[in-house]
């Protein structure tokens, strides 16, 4: 009875000691909060009741912000054979950063030269196609006239006939009159004559008239179609065989511009294909950093270009520089999710007004803003 009593002074005692203890520690955990709620709005939000400035956060980029570099062929698989970049470094315009594996490259230019080779071949032989029917409509339409030229020169003969034959019949019927003998039988052959040159007379000039009604057969015409045919299959190749060659040249992946590797993905013996999510590089072009920010609505019409602006390091207020708001957008549109990587492709459904402010030092001492670096941008705040 009396050791219960004893462990129950004592659990109240315990108790009142833990009680006095949470409270203590909540007093003291009140003060430093108060403290640190007063330096957090100082530092975060500024901005006094009435005031027309604004505070906003923004990042460190440049206007083109980080380019993902992937493969000319991209999503094509290609194989990394030689690595010529690396991170960090600064390379300038039109210097080798990655060389692919060529070989079918090299085979698809090899394959289009030969088709080139046989076309220019069939070609040859079109236009030698061509020479002989223009050769062979010469001799034919030569050979044509000749006949036409002869016709007509057996149809004045058979004139020359019939008229002969015409004067024989009239010399035997004067003779025959003369002497009383009309039914004479030279009269008939006379007559026969007559009748068989005029029979003649007509037969040339319808073989006459026919070769003049016909046009020799061309074969001109067939042959300058199948030149036109084979000049559009040498086009037709020689284009082929550009496109082979331009294929060849994207084995190679070069810098788009004076810049720097910010980051490398990219290691011999690495294939990029379809399911590929990540570049080569990403590559910042040279220039300027400028801070790139987002303003809400709400706060918008407080914003606008010329405008001084202070900037500090998100995490440490110590870091300051100073700006200007060199451009404001048209509009209002999706916040970027960021320009690191091919995430960009995916929009935010949150409309903002964004903004692009210059970054000066305020110190010879202050750091260079760097890229992607988080920063807060106060306008119009005392």
């Amino acid at each position: 009875m009396r050791s219960n009593r004893v462990i129950a002074i004592a659990s109240i005692v315990g108790v009142s000691i833990v009680a006095v203890t949470f409270l203590g520690a909540a007093r003291m955990s009140g003060d430093d909060g108060k403290t640190t709620g007063k330096e957090t709005q100082k530092i975060i939000t500024p901005v006094k009741a009435g005031s027309k400035g604004v505070v906003f956060f923004g990042n460190g980029d440049t206007d083109s912000g980080l380019l993902p570099l992937f493969p000319e062929t991209f999503p094509q698989p290609c194989k990394v054979i030689e690595v010529h970049a690396f991170e960090g470094q600064t390379v300038e315009k039109g210097m080798p950063l990655v060389t692919f594996d060529p070989e079918l490259a090299d085979l698809t230019v090899k394959e289009a030269e030969a088709g080139l080779a046989q076309a220019i071949g069939a070609q040859k032989r079109a236009g030698a196609v061509v020479k002989a029917a223009e050769h062979y409509d010469e001799q034919t339409n030569k050979a044509h006239k000749s006949a036409i030229l002869v016709l007509e020169s057996t149809l004045k003969g058979k004139q020359f006939e019939l008229d002969a034959a015409k004067t024989e019949l009239d010399e035997a019927k004067r003779k025959a009159g003369a002497v009383g003998g009309l039914g004479d039988p030279k009269i008939r052959e006379a007559e026969t004559k007559l009748k068989a040159a005029e029979k003649a007379l007509e037969a040339e000039q319808i073989k006459l008239a026919g070769m003049k009604a016909v046009s020799p057969t061309s074969k001109l015409d067939e042959a300058k179609g199948a030149l036109q045919e084979a000049d559009g299959a040498v086009a037709k190749q020689r284009a082929t065989l550009n496109k082979a060659i331009y294929g060849q040249k994207l084995m190679v992946l070069y810098a788009p511009t004076k810049g720097r590797i910010v980051r490398s993905f990219v290691a011999e013996g690495l294939t990029f294909g379809a399911q590929t999510r990540q570049p080569a590089f990403l590559f910042q072009a040279e220039g300027a950093l400028i801070v790139r920010a987002e303003v809400d609505q709400e706060f918008a019409s407080r914003v606008s270009k010329d405008q001084e602006a202070a900037i500090q390091d998100e995490s440490n207020p110590n870091i300051k520089w100073k700006g200007k708001v060199l451009r404001v957008a048209d509009g209002f549109l999706p916040k970027r999710t960021g320009s690191m990587i091919s995430e960009g492709l995916m929009l935010n459904d949150t409309r903002v007004l964004e903004c692009i402010i210059s970054a000066i030092p305020v110190e010879t001492t202050t750091p260079p803003l760097r890229m992607g670096q988080r920063v807060k941008v106060s306008i119009g705040v005392e």
